[in-house]
């Protein structure tokens, strides 16, 4: 048989564009009529194909993001908006608003954390139960077989997802409180939840 592509692994720490020079000129020597070329000009529309499909699904979970955060800031703005009457009773108190504010983010803070680390944890447990053997993909354009597919929860992914999310539940209970804080006490111990 012939082949129309061979794929070459170098060893670590050797130039790839070196090699490839080098492989040319003894490829012109022996006159071969082949050629050695950078992967990404191999592939050619699969790898136009792939950094489209990156593309897509970089928008794609962005809008996921997008809407987890609003989710997130909505619920924890509720909470805190739900607390109205006992704000206010904290300020009847002497706390200062300084200190509610400390406490109601921190309390978002606690209450993002855990949901962050469930989250992962989830992950986790579905990667190494369900997914543990892969799952076939269908074949992509020009490829007439289909392969096999593993999710790797990497931990600088999960260290932003769990970054993102503090953020999230801190700006949300940190913005509902600052709304409460700004009615009179006795408008706030009057509020009905």
């Amino acid at each position: 048989g012939s082949y129309n592509l061979v794929l070459v692994l170098l060893h670590p720490g050797i130039d790839a564009e070196k090699a490839r020079t080098d492989l040319n000129k003894r490829f012109l020597d022996e006159k071969l009529g082949v050629r050695a070329v950078h992967w990404k000009q191999a592939i050619g529309p699969v790898g136009s194909m792939t950094t489209l499909i990156k593309s897509a699904l970089f928008v794609f979970v962005s809008i996921l993001f997008l809407v987890a955060v609003i989710i997130i800031v909505n619920t924890l703005s509720m909470a805190a908006l739900e607390r109205t009457p006992e704000i206010g009773m904290m300020r009847a108190n002497g706390e200062s608003k300084a200190d509610i504010v400390k406490l109601i983010a921190l309390e978002g803070f606690v209450a993002s954390l855990l949901g962050a680390l469930a989250g992962i944890f989830l992950v986790v447990l579905f990667n190494l139960t369900f997914l543990r053997d892969g799952f076939y993909m269908p074949p992509g354009p020009g490829i007439t077989r289909s392969f096999k597919t593993y999710i790797d929860l990497q931990a600088a992914m999960a260290q932003e997802a769990v970054l993102l999310v503090l953020v999230a539940g801190i700006l949300g209970s940190v913005l509902a409180v600052l709304k409460v804080l700004k009615m009179p006490i006795s408008a706030a111990l009057r509020q009905v939840s």
